[in-house]
């Protein structure tokens, strides 16, 4: 699978973890995920396969994780926090 900057960030909020959480988790700095994010550069073959060994512990089907777009999460925070 890709691990493209959209699929990284909408994977990492579906955890509803932040950058520095996600970082750890996957043995790496949050500079790098930071770049991730932005598509400043792109996941290695072993963070690739970190990314993809996390999704399947967690049991996030990848297919699924294709279709989400990261700024859906961002668009359902916004709608939770007009509601409040």
């Amino acid at each position: 699978m890709e691990w493209d900057k959209n699929r990284i960030k909408a994977f990492r909020k579906k955890l509803s973890l932040n950058t520095t959480q996600f970082a750890e988790l996957l043995g790496t700095s949050n500079a790098l995920i930071s770049y991730w994010e932005r598509g400043k550069k792109k996941p290695s073959g072993p963070s690739r396969k970190a990314l993809t060994y996390l999704a399947q512990i967690k049991g996030i089907d990848l297919e699924e994780l294709k279709k989400i777009d990261a700024s859906d999460f961002d668009l359902r925070k916004k709608q939770e926090r007009k509601k409040r």
